[in-house]
């Protein structure tokens, strides 16, 4: 049994140092599980719910921490993950974290060192050691929002994709996975979400800024954008923009995007559409504080506050417990921001092709794009919902 072990564990630094020259840090899997044979549905697919988890098979010769700030990391990481023991080479996403654990983990972080950590930095700090390293000032090369590097390496035409409503680029780091090591990828984070800079209001000001970023990595086209939801507005501003500038379009992808039509006729007159708002925001409220039990419809915040005001008063409740709610209240910004410039946004007709990928419950908010495009739209349908 010791040399099955010893065999094993040759095997998986063998492909991990394998993957790690292929591919950048956070794409390399913290857990290895060999199977004698694959579980398979009676369609003779893979059956992924058939399969062992993980966890299970996680591998605990964990590395400790080694100085008095991966120490603290690790308490933290254990809080917000709810996973113990854990090493210095955890992957973060691996151990189970996303976006909105994301927020909760940089906002302990930040007040803990009291250094400002941005989301992006996970891209290429994944792990406790990597993160010490940046928070001791040894990495000089992380992340310059708003563009995010999530896979620089391959050789096909890199795509650069657009936050949806909530500012962040995490949500795309499975799409980025998805594609491989052979498709550079890129995202944009809204430049409110740092402590230095304010939210823009306006989708062609974001797209002006964001198209600065893009021609530093790729100065001259073909280019492919793309964006979910809110991105793919900005995404489809930035490509007016850069045929303005005489740039070529090679693909423009819009996922899930609602049509400016759509927005002005339905979305912005909907007396109900703070509902979706309103869970969004609690959500992100629960992980600032999971004690507190917030009702935004409740009397105490009453009718004739709006969301903003509402939204403020909790923020005020968690922060006078003593909890730092700095990045949370960015994000929140950032949404509000993100909203208002939704709502202000007079599209032009657009001369090129479109790609419109809409999923198969979507609402039909992507209906109605073909006035705004002069070219043709290939519709892609997909399985799942909106997000």
């Amino acid at each position: 049994l010791d040399m099955l072990i010893k065999k094993l564990a040759d095997q998986i630094d063998v492909i991990k140092n394998n993957l790690q020259t292929q591919l950048p840090s956070y794409m390399v899997p913290n857990n290895f599980i060999f199977m004698d044979e694959w579980p398979l549905t009676v369609n003779g697919k893979i059956d992924r719910k058939a399969l062992p988890d993980p966890e299970e098979y996680r591998h605990h010769d964990y590395l400790k921490a080694t100085n008095p700030v991966e120490e603290k990391l690790i308490a933290l990481w254990e809080e917000v993950l709810g996973v113990s023991p854990i090493g210095i080479k955890d992957n973060f996403f691996a151990l189970g974290g996303q976006s909105l654990l994301a927020v909760r983990l940089m906002s302990l972080m930040s007040h803990e060192f009291d250094q400002e950590i941005p989301l992006s930095a996970l891209f290429q700090a994944s792990t406790i050691e990597d993160i010490a390293k940046l928070i001791n000032g040894e990495d000089k090369t992380q992340n310059q929002l708003p563009l995010v590097t999530l896979q620089p390496k391959g050789e096909n035409t890199p795509i650069f994709c657009v936050h949806a409503i909530g500012g962040n680029a995490l949500n795309y780091r499975p799409l980025s996975l998805g594609l491989g090591s052979h498709q550079p990828f890129y995202a944009f984070e809204a430049v409110g979400l740092r402590a230095d800079r304010m939210p823009q209001n306006s989708i062609e000001a974001m797209a002006k800024t964001y198209i600065k970023s893009l021609r530093k990595t790729q100065p001259v086209g073909p280019y492919v954008l793309a964006g979910h939801s809110f991105g793919g507005l900005i995404a489809f501003e930035m490509a007016q923009q850069l045929i303005a500038a005489n740039q070529v379009i090679d693909h423009l992808v819009l996922l899930e995007t609602p049509s400016p039509a759509y927005i002005n006729d339905q979305l912005m007159k909907d007396e109900n559409d703070e509902s979706w708002q309103q869970q969004w925001l609690k959500e992100i409220v629960r992980l600032a504080k999971d004690e507190l039990n917030l009702d935004l419809n409740s009397d105490e915040f009453g009718d004739d506050l709006s969301l903003t005001d509402k939204i403020n008063s909790i923020i005020e409740q968690v922060e006078s417990s003593g909890e730092d709610l700095s990045s949370i209240k960015r994000l929140f910004n950032v949404h509000l921001a993100n909203m208002e410039a939704m709502a202000s946004y007079k599209a032009n007709l657009y001369p090129g092709d479109v790609t419109l990928i809409r999923a198969e419950d979507s609402a039909g908010h992507t209906n109605d794009w073909q006035q705004h495009i002069d070219g043709k739209i290939e519709t892609r349908v997909v399985p799942g919902g909106h997000d």
